[in-house]
């Protein structure tokens, strides 16, 4: 499961998943885990994949919410996780890897198994290292210019189609000076703010 940035998907409402009775003890909750996806954690990592306009790994980031859930199940084995808390999980997932990225955590073997954005690094000339590096930067951009780039660039969407988002020259400006982080490998997008983080309970 890639994180399909391609396609809109269903966002998950807060309150809006089913929330599951814990199984009980970590073998019953890694074979209901792979039996199903019994907290709805890919889509939700879908929805907050694109919600916030990020070129993480889908499968990555679930691999780390399903370890955080894990966590949360074997401190309070017999409290119900609803689907809040899933979300919340899922953010802090998010935010734990773009953290480490951006602090160049990953090992080599890691980035070249993120089969996810690889055609596009071939495509723009980029080996591994440099588009990790180059990716650490876009999710240093501002929202809206990972919007930008993530509408026009990699979804390919037409220019009238985003107007309600701001003007066509703006659009187009934020969509470029994404894209330049990704042409120039290594270059830096001046003192962009970090990404959004999502303060946990």
């Amino acid at each position: 499961m890639n994180s399909d940035l391609g396609g809109s998907g269903p966002r998950p409402a807060a309150d809006g998943l089913q929330s599951a009775s814990p199984p009980q003890g970590p073998r019953a909750f890694l074979d209901a885990v792979l039996e199903g996806d019994p907290y709805e954690v890919l889509p939700t990592v879908k929805a907050v994949l694109r919600e916030r306009a990020l070129l993480l790994d889908g499968d990555r980031v679930a691999v780390r919410a399903f370890a955080l859930l894990a966590r949360e199940r074997a401190r309070n084995p017999e409290r119900t996780i609803g689907a809040r808390r899933v979300l919340d999980l899922v953010h802090r997932a998010v935010d734990q890897l773009v953290e480490e990225e951006a602090g160049d955590l990953w090992s080599s073997r890691d980035r070249a198994g993120d089969d996810t954005f690889s055609r596009f690094a071939v495509s723009l000339g980029l080996d591994a290292d440099s588009l990790v590096l180059a990716r650490a930067r876009f999710h240093r951009l501002d929202l809206a210019t990972r919007e930008a780039f993530l509408h026009l660039v990699l979804e390919g969407r037409p220019l009238e189609s985003l107007v309600h988002r701001g003007d066509r020259q703006q659009l187009l400006r934020r969509a470029r000076e994404a894209l330049d982080v990704f042409r120039d490998g290594l270059s830096t997008p001046g003192d962009s703010p970090p990404p959004e983080t999502h303060p946990l309970p």
